[in-house]
C-alpha cells in the first residue's frame, strides 16, 4: 500500500497519517490495526476531518473490498459525504468483511455491503472512564 503524500503531515520532525490517510490504511488492511476499542472511540471524532477527494485518490488503485471498507469506516465516522463519494464512484460489487472475524454477532451495513464481525461489538461500548 502506497498512500499519496496528501494523506500525510509532518510535525515535530515526524511524518504521520492524517485522519483520511488512517481510514484508507485501515481499509486496505484492517487486521493491521489492532486497537479496535480505541478505533471505536476515536472514529466518531474524525468524521468532519475526512477529505472525500483525498480519500478517493488514496483508494484509486485499491480493491473494491478496500473501497467498501473505507466507505463503511467513513459512515461510522459520520462522514456520509466521504462515503457517498466512494460509493458513487465505485458502487459495492459484493458483500465484503471488515476484519478477520466472521462471528455470529456480525453486523451488515447494506449501504456499503460490509459485514463487520470485529469492530461492531465495540461501537456502542462507551468512551472509557
Amino acid at each position: 500500500m502506497d498512500l499519496p503524500p496528501s494523506t500525510r503531515v509532518e510535525g515535530d520532525g515526524l511524518v504521520y497519517w492524517t485522519a483520511t490517510g488512517l481510514i484508507a490504511g485501515i481499509a486496505f488492511r484492517p487486521s493491521g490495526y489492532r486497537d479496535l476499542v480505541g478505533l471505536a472511540q476515536w472514529l466518531p471524532e474524525v468524521g468532519e476531518r475526512l477529505d472525500p477527494g483525498v480519500l478517493a485518490e488514496a483508494l484509486k488503485d485499491a480493491t473494491s473490498s478496500a473501497r467498501q471498507r473505507a466507505a463503511y469506516l467513513a459512515r461510522l465516522a459520520g462522514a456520509d459525504h466521504a462515503a457517498a463519494t466512494l460509493l458513487t464512484r465505485w458502487p459495492p460489487s459484493a458483500p465484503v468483511w471488515y476484519g478477520s472475524t466472521r462471528s455470529a454477532g456480525a453486523r451488515y451495513d447494506p449501504v456499503t455491503g460490509v459485514w463487520d464481525g470485529d469492530l461492531a461489538r465495540y461501537l456502542t461500548g462507551g468512551h472509557g472512564s
